[in-house]
């Protein structure tokens, strides 16, 4: 998670406002499976405070598995 939510905020495709001071950014990382040769695309939403800059929190979005 670490790695989708550093991709998201170096390097965002989208920007958006979430309210009450905070901000949303997302950015589509692609990942690969090096044991079976599985692709899956993550559209990760992280979310910061406007003011200070500090991520509230941060999820992986669509196609996420375990």
């Amino acid at each position: 998670m670490a790695y989708v939510s550093k991709s998201s905020l170096s390097s965002p495709s989208a920007i958006y406002g979430a309210g009450f001071g905070k901000t949303r950014y997302t950015t589509p990382v692609n990942m690969i499976n090096h044991r079976n040769g599985d692709k899956v695309t993550l559209r990760p939403t992280v979310v910061i405070s406007s003011n200070n800059k500090k991520v509230i929190t941060s999820f992986p979005g669509g196609n996420c598995r375990i």
